[in-house]
């Protein structure tokens, strides 16, 4: 098939990672599915706009009952129907239906190299985002009412177990990612993927100033075992590579009793009950999906927070704190723009030490503080 032809070929030239082959392919057999399987170059306009049309009636959630076991064309039925009913159903984004014709447009003019006769049946079918109107967030920080949703629930507080998390217990869950990655997001802006695949040895130590290394490992790419390790680690950018001070409320929490055991367990992760997807070559899917289950067990439901939502609050802490832009930035792993993106190494530790000790949450209820009875047991299989 030739699409098949066209991921393998782009994807060596174009270096993607897994995830991205995973998608485009996916992309691409939605068109097939939309417009029909045909000769290349029996696709014509009607095509481009059927897939347009098509795929700006998708539901968002197009795993929810009411659309489970259809085609992507009655599914899209199905959610206009039910909008027109009066129900709220979320369709895609502009921005997601966009890229999905785009990857269909590269495609076809891949095509068009290598066979005759073949016009590009999506072209000038992208959708016009309006212009000079403030666009409202996708994604919105956590309110301080959620984040003590957050930290009242049974994990926090004390649960049956590690994959009983939901029911009340005794156990609060200290030496489990479930404790930390949130609170780590929270308090340091980083990228679920970039905690989960966190080595132990990336909490280092600098002039009494603990922080996390978030460097990707140099990995021999001819070098098989290398590339399965366990250490094997990506980042979104190369701005993403940075150090980030470790923020003293994380150790008030029990951070440094979490490391501790982590070490004496001889495993070179810090999270490794979560392993890299296999599919996708993503370090965040296993975690994110279990925290959408957290997240609306404890009632936080609202459109738009998330995980990733952490990184809006730590930026709003940051900015409120009156910590300059480009510290902030260095923190989060934004690259800098302009001719000073050329100079210069970046901020010493202890200017982002010094900055990111400032992020505080008024009235956010903060599990106690370590409790050396604690005896929180971790398993190895994460639920």
């Amino acid at each position: 098939m030739l699409i098949e032809k066209y991921i393998e070929t782009t994807s060596r030239e174009r270096e993607w990672p897994p995830k991205t082959e995973l998608r485009k392919r996916s992309e691409l057999r939605e068109f097939l599915e939309i417009c029909g399987d045909k000769p290349i170059n029996a696709y014509g306009q009607e095509d481009g706009v059927k897939f347009k049309d098509t795929e700006s009636t998708l539901p968002l959630y197009r795993q929810q009952a009411s659309f489970k076991g259809l085609s992507l064309i009655d599914a899209a039925k199905k959610a206009e129907e039910l909008r027109n009913k009066g129900q709220d159903i979320e369709f895609l984004s502009p921005l997601t239906i966009n890229d999905k014709i785009g990857s269909v447009s590269l495609f076809f003019e891949w095509a068009k190299t290598r066979t005759g006769g073949v016009a590009n049946p999506v072209a000038e079918q992208g959708i016009q985002r309006r212009k000079n109107k403030r666009q409202g967030k996708k994604v919105h920080p956590w309110t301080i009412d959620e984040l003590n949703q957050m930290f009242a629930a049974p994990i926090y507080v004390g649960c049956q177990s590690e994959s009983h998390w939901k029911q009340p217990g005794q156990t609060i869950l200290r030496k489990s990612a479930k404790f930390w990655v949130p609170l780590i997001g929270l308090f340091s802006g980083m990228r679920l993927g970039e905690i989960i695949q966190l080595q132990v040895s990336d909490v280092k130590e600098k002039d009494g100033i603990h922080y996390f290394d978030v460097t990707p490992i140099s990995v021999d790419p001819a070098d098989d075992e290398a590339v399965d390790a366990d250490e094997e680690k990506s980042l979104k950018t190369s701005s993403s590579q940075r150090a980030i001070p470790i923020h003293k409320m994380l150790f008030d929490l029990g951070f440094g009793e979490f490391l501790d055991f982590r070490r004496a367990s001889g495993s070179t992760r810090l999270f490794p009950e979560y392993e890299k997807a296999k599919d996708d070559g993503s370090w965040s899917k296993q975690f994110s999906k279990y925290f959408k289950r957290f997240r609306e067990s404890v009632g936080v439901k609202r459109r738009g927070v998330r995980f990733h939502s952490l990184r809006h609050n730590v930026e709003d802490a940051l900015r409120n704190a009156h910590v300059m832009k480009e510290a902030r930035d260095a923190i989060q792993g934004h690259g800098e723009n302009g001719v000073s993106a050329e100079y210069g190494c970046g901020f010493y530790l202890e200017t982002l030490n010094e900055a990111l000790q400032k992020i505080a949450y008024v009235g956010v209820n903060f599990p106690a503080a370590r409790d050396p009875e604690d005896q929180a047991i971790l398993t190895t299989t994460a639920s």
